[in-house]
């Protein structure tokens, strides 16, 4: 499988850098950065590090586009861990929403039938009516 060509697709955030981070752990055992004492070394594994985050943030589903614009944005740029727990945050925060988005138009329309009723008059026949018949 390519990294590059890895995206996010109908995984769930955790699956996506699990499938990642298998690979990114394949591709570091043969292509190990050289030791060395005059710290280019650690510019290398800066880059590296820099590389990764591109990487799972570009496979990310659409959706995820304004937090990853944050994460990209920041100066220095966040680590790997960090943007990971910003993203799987996000997507915790899309799937409350669109829980409570699903229940959204039931109650929209109870709160509409109620205002229907209290604007055409009818509050006094609805205390003499058994309430629960009315939803």
């Amino acid at each position: 499988m390519n990294i590059i060509n890895t995206q996010q697709r109908d995984l769930s955030v955790a699956a996506y850098y699990t499938r990642l981070k298998g690979l990114w752990e394949e591709q570091s055992s043969y292509l190990q950065i050289p030791a060395c004492t005059c710290g280019a070394t650690k510019s290398l594994v800066v880059e590296r590090e820099k590389e990764i985050i591109h990487q799972f943030l570009m496979g990310l589903y659409g959706r995820f586009d304004m937090v990853t614009s944050q994460i990209l944005n920041t100066d220095p740029l966040s680590a790997l861990a960090c943007a990971y727990g910003l993203v799987s945050q996000e997507e915790r925060q899309q799937q409350v929403s669109a829980v409570k988005g699903n229940n959204l138009p039931e109650g929209a329309a109870f709160i509409t039938s109620k205002t229907v009723n209290k604007s055409s008059g009818s509050r006094n026949m609805i205390r003499n009516r058994d309430v629960s018949k009315l939803f």
